[in-house]
């Protein structure tokens, strides 16, 4: 990882964690591939983290970790969340939620989110999880933004010689980028690229390739490399799509392949207003897996009118109140203003305010779960 700035990087109140502090969440519907993610990311060898292993398939729970001290495999199947079992949708990515629950069950100070598919890009494996956890152990205290380009190695005039005065921020979520297959929109991926080019926000004074989304922004997140602190947990759910499961009966949900986007829109908005922050760019991992394009823009295509809808309301609505320090219970709390705003999304069509009430409660659930389940209460 790049090393940053002395000025723009100083320990925080939550340093000190280790390894086995950390729980990495995998949801996966292909078994078979389990074992090639074992090997790839040399779990026998690692001092830490954690694997959680989430099969969301009609057949048993796989056996491919049982011998490493450090894997748990566990079966949507097995899923037992009372009342609020329907708001953990299926055949998703989303099903990774779940896990999350679980993993702050287990005593998890930090959870990463991993795809099946995605391994290290470089280096020793252990150090990708190294890289996370240092930088969520880390407080930013961004002050300032450079005025030359962001991987310039330059002081410009007026920079302060000294930030140690200054109480740094903590990171609550740290979004890590990828190589290979680049998950980008599914129907038109250059214009995407040029105007993100041409877009680029101002970026605090950081190495390239790692910045802070600066406050009051929102940004595309992805949910197949992204690490973060469980006093933001009830703010990571990754909502309602695909299909979900009520009482026996399958329900096609009205979206797909939204949940980590709108997820990130609703957590980055609680990290601001309780006054943490989002970092995104490294560590990277290696995305092996094309999927198919053409499914995805058929998937992705009746989210587009809403997602505009979600980003100017979260953006412009003013519908947090911000609490006290950062813990759990607060970002719930903020989370569940999130939710009942929902109901008073401007512009939406009968069938988007049918699945904004639905998506409210489930949220107001997860929080309960957040504060009871994951909690162990």
């Amino acid at each position: 990882m790049h090393t940053l700035p002395d000025e723009f990087y100083s320990l925080g109140s939550n340093s000190g964690g280790h390894l086995s502090d950390m729980w990495v969440v995998v949801p996966s519907n292909r078994p078979a591939t389990i074992p090639e993610f074992i090997s790839r990311w040399s779990v026998e060898d690692l001092p830490g983290p954690n694997f959680l292993i989430l099969y969301d398939t009609d057949d048993e729970v796989g056996s491919h970790g049982q011998r490493f001290r450090n894997v748990t495999e566990v079966s949507l199947q097995s899923m037992d969340l009372g009342e609020s079992s329907w708001i953990i949708p299926r055949r998703t990515d989303c099903i990774r939620s779940f896990g999350f629950l679980l993993a702050a069950r287990y005593g998890a100070k930090y959870i990463l989110s991993l795809d099946d598919d995605c391994f290290s890009s470089a280096g020793r494996p252990c150090d990708f999880f190294v890289d996370h956890m240092r930088i969520l152990e880390s407080g930013i205290a961004p002050i300032f933004s450079t005025t030359g380009h962001r991987g310039y190695e330059m002081r410009p005039r007026g920079l302060p010689r000294d930030c140690s005065n200054i109480v740094p921020k903590r990171v609550l979520i740290n979004h890590g980028l990828w190589d290979g297959s680049l998950d980008l929109a599914a129907d038109d991926e250059t214009r995407v690229v040029e105007s993100l080019i041409r877009s680029d926000a101002p970026m605090t004074w950081l190495p390239k390739r790692f910045h802070i989304v600066p406050q009051g922004f929102l940004y595309p997140m992805c949910g197949m490399n992204i690490s973060f602190s469980v006093d933001i947990l009830p703010a990571m759910y990754f909502t309602l799509q695909g299909r979900m499961l009520v009482d026996g009966m399958d329900h096609k949900l009205p979206y797909d392949r939204w949940g980590d986007v709108w997820c990130g829109l609703f957590s980055k908005v609680v990290a601001d207003e309780i006054g943490g922050c989002v970092t995104s760019g490294v560590p990277s991992v290696f995305h092996s897996r094309v999927s198919l394009t053409s499914r995805n823009v058929e998937k992705e295509a009746a989210g587009h009118s809403l997602h505009r809808k979600l980003v100017d309301h979260i953006l412009y609505g003013g519908i947090i109140h911000p609490r006290g320090p950062i813990c759990m219970e607060n970002t719930a709390g903020m989370y569940e203003d999130i939710a009942n705003s929902l109901k008073k999304v401007p512009d939406t069509t009968p069938d988007e305010r049918a699945y904004l009430r639905l998506l409210s409660e489930a949220m107001k659930q997860w929080t309960e779960l957040c504060l009871t389940f994951a909690q162990g209460s």
